[in-house]
């Protein structure tokens, strides 16, 4: 079944005691002791207006919990690199995209009560509702079991999938940053060519580094191409 398809079928969910909730724990990996934390983290604010019963305030401090975390366990992983290093690193890991991908190993798009008001056909809203959902179950775990319980969870269902985070990295500025870092010159991107009709065009970007190392990327945007060359160019440096 697909994501929309799921939230569907989960706005409609309401509390029927400890039961329903009994796979997603054993998902979660956390059993709560308050099980209303748990269902006020899965509720959307389009039905319940009041922030104390929907997640918007569990996201917040899950949202504080998890960076807090993150910057700790980047710091001591990466001991040689500069402050932009560690931000650029930490972005990929909270952003949307990535949130949203934890969110669906733990199955949470099946447990989500949001309001048939709401265009879950949006990609962009699913993505968000979903990734939102993922902090406010760490916050709930924080309230629940405290700090330990919450860094736990982190490092099992975030800090274990690290190495997935590149798909959505920043290989751009992550280059920019190694470059400066190894007092390499550049990098410098320049388009290759464009190929093909207007609403389908085919980028190619090099990237120059040090006035001779090459790399060339392509993508259906420059954007894209310039990610991709990027890319390469990380790859062959690390």
């Amino acid at each position: 079944m697909g994501l929309l398809s799921r939230l569907s079928l989960a706005r409609h969910r309401r509390s029927g005691g400890s039961g329903q909730f009994r796979k997603l724990e054993s998902r979660l990996n956390y059993k709560f002791k308050d099980q209303t934390l748990l269902e006020t983290a899965l509720t959307h604010g389009s039905l319940n207006h009041d922030s104390k019963n929907n997640y918007e305030r569990m996201e917040f401090l899950g949202d504080a919990v998890i960076d807090e975390v993150l910057a700790s366990w980047l710091y001591l992983k990466y001991p040689d690199t500069s402050e932009g290093f560690l931000t650029k690193r930490r972005s990929s890991l909270v952003n949307k995209r990535f949130l949203y991908r934890m969110a669906e190993h733990l199955t949470l798009p099946d447990y989500i009560r949001v309001d048939p008001s709401v265009n879950m056909n949006e990609r962009k809203v699913a993505l968000n509702i979903v990734g939102d959902v993922y902090e406010s179950i760490v916050g709930a775990i924080y309230l629940d079991g405290g700090p330990k319980s919450a860094r736990k969870f982190i490092r099992q269902s975030l800090i274990s999938h690290a190495s997935e985070a590149n798909y959505n990295s920043n290989y751009k500025g992550t280059l920019i940053e190694y470059c400066h870092r190894k007092h390499f010159r550049g990098p410098t991107f320049k388009v290759v060519s464009v190929k093909g009709p207007e609403h389908r065009k085919t980028f190619q970007i090099s990237v120059i580094i040090d006035d001779e190392k090459e790399f060339i990327g392509s993508g259906n945007s420059k954007k894209e191409a310039e990610q991709n060359a990027a890319k390469k160019a990380l790859d062959a440096f690390q």
